[in-house]
């Protein structure tokens, strides 16, 4: 019942937000330009929107038992403030490592994901070829067949998946990347979103 009554204060919240005033330290680090922030009228949750004179930008939502954030790009026209995710539920960004292998005559297959850093991801589901034939990396689950991986699609827990990429034929078993080390399962991604900046306020524009 708790987890409902923080999650359903969030949409109300995130409609406007006040301007809140820099510290002191935030003035003198020079990176921050604005940041504005709602509480809940129970103060069960709360949501932060950090602009940054660089162009990007960092927003939270925060309640009292959970903690979602996202990433991106600012633009700005007129008073129009727009957000925009660096990572998008269809842009998962991936690439490819070949593994050798001496088996002979056999097909390749997908191996477990790695990160950046090189740490095993096994969450995956791999789509080959085409929307019908996909493997969970790490298990012997598979459906549908293939004579060799022309493409792949990894997709991840929580909606996220890449674009079709390419595979090189006859450079072994396949190892996708998961090229981001945000921590995706608390990221939500953020698209065109637009503000209009007001007195010491920002406030979402509807769409």
């Amino acid at each position: 019942m708790l987890l409902l009554i923080c999650i359903h204060c969030l949409p109300a919240l995130s409609q406007s937000l006040k301007e809140v005033a820099l510290t002191k330290e935030e003035k003198q680090a020079d990176s921050l330009l604005s940041h504005y922030q709602v509480f809940s009228d129970d103060s069960l949750a709360s949501v932060s929107l950090y602009l940054y004179k660089h162009g990007t930008f960092e927003y939270q939502n925060a309640t009292c038992i959970t903690y979602r954030f996202s990433t991106g790009i600012w633009t700005k026209k007129g008073s129009i403030i727009t957000l925009n995710s660096f990572i998008q539920k269809d842009q998962l960004p991936i690439s490819i490592n070949y593994i050798k292998t001496d088996s002979v005559g056999q097909k390749n297959k997908v191996l477990v994901g790695r990160s950046p850093t090189g740490e095993r991801i096994t969450a995956l589901v791999v789509y080959m070829n085409n929307d019908s034939t996909s493997c969970i990396v790490g298990t012997p689950f598979c459906n549908g067949s293939y004579d060799y991986i022309d493409s792949i699609r990894v997709h991840l827990d929580g909606g996220f998946h890449s674009q079709w990429i390419k595979t090189e034929r006859n450079r072994g078993d396949i190892e996708p990347v998961i090229q981001t080390t945000i921590p995706l399962e608390k990221y939500f991604p953020i698209r065109n979103e637009q503000y209009r900046l007001g007195n010491k306020q920002i406030s979402r524009v509807k769409k």
